[in-house]
């Protein structure tokens, strides 16, 4: 189970800031060691966050059940199994609906939500490699979008205290698209806000800082169709893996131990499975501005249900 975005909380989203940016594209380095096939171009990165970029999985782990322990209630065997792929308020309504508590959807993930803003504000750590990465992005003017389960305060919270809150241009949530990550509708609406930035030549939100000024002038011609294969979906568990791939999305696993038993079916479905994200470091970033995108080279998903 991960958190969602609670109704009434202020949140962050991926709407356009005002500070222009040009944006670039990522390439195989001709250094790198690995055997296994790299993009040769990725426009912009869509992220999972809680056990792809925060080493944060642990925390999640019998979040149900502690909840219901604590009104002594007991869990049936599986229910860590069930609620794993549930946002949290889809969480609180089956605990809701299958314990028959008397406590309205809001308070129990009142509740939830209670434990874990501690542990982002005050205790997460990021991946190995993770914040390398990311401020090598940001240097070389690759947009990245978080696209999670999870609500936006506590992961801003991390990702502030971090010191890499100016690293992304915006998140975006399961709730707020009522959908959770065994269907490709939240890296479709991520895709489209990055493609909107990367054509609008800006970055930015709220109170996020911007990206370096841009190095090469001239804006985008005209609005592009996104292309799910020019963006990159990092994610930790099969199933969202396997969403993303499926959708045509470049599909990077993520090592997490919450997600060993599904080590080598996340490996063999995705275009590249890291440990450390300082295996990507060798990758190189050249700008594409000006790349010239005929019409019928362009198969993008944005006009789909």
């Amino acid at each position: 189970m991960k958190a969602q975005e609670q109704t009434g909380r202020e949140a962050m989203d991926g709407r356009i800031g005002q500070k222009a940016m040009s944006s670039g594209r990522l390439e195989r380095s001709h250094t790198s060691g690995s055997s296994a096939i790299l993009p040769q171009q990725i426009r912009g990165c869509i992220m999972d966050v809680d056990g792809t970029i925060l080493d944060s999985m642990g925390i999640w782990t019998g979040l149900g059940r502690r909840y219901l322990a604590e009104r002594g209630i007991c869990a049936e065997e599986d229910l860590d199994r069930i609620l794993f792929p549930k946002s949290t308020v889809q969480a609180a309504q089956y605990l809701i609906d299958h314990y028959g508590l008397q406590e309205s959807n809001e308070d129990v993930c009142r509740h939830i939500f209670s434990i874990i803003d501690t542990f982002y504000r005050d205790e997460v750590t990021g991946k190995p490699g993770a914040a390398e990465f990311l401020r090598n992005l940001r240097k070389n003017r690759i947009p990245v979008i978080l696209a999670t389960s999870n609500e936006k305060e506590p992961v801003y919270a991390a990702f502030r205290r971090l010191g890499l809150d100016d690293c992304i241009c915006g998140i975006v949530t399961c709730s707020e698209f009522q959908t959770d990550k065994t269907k490709p509708v939240i890296y479709r609406e991520a895709a489209r806000i990055l493609q909107r930035v990367i054509d609008e030549d800006r970055l930015g939100t709220g109170e996020m800082r911007h990206l370096p000024e841009r190095s090469q002038s001239g804006k985008t011609k005209k609005r592009n169709r996104c292309i799910s294969s020019e963006f990159a979906v990092f994610e930790d568990t099969y199933f969202a893996a396997q969403s993303a791939k499926q959708d045509g999305f470049f599909t990077i696993g993520v090592e997490d131990a919450a997600s060993r038993a599904d080590r080598e079916k996340i490996r063999a479905l995705c275009d590249r499975f890291i440990s450390d994200y300082r295996e990507l470091l060798p990758w190189t970033i050249t700008g594409n501005d000006d790349r010239d995108r005929s019409p019928e080279t362009i198969t993008g998903n944005d006009d789909r249900e």
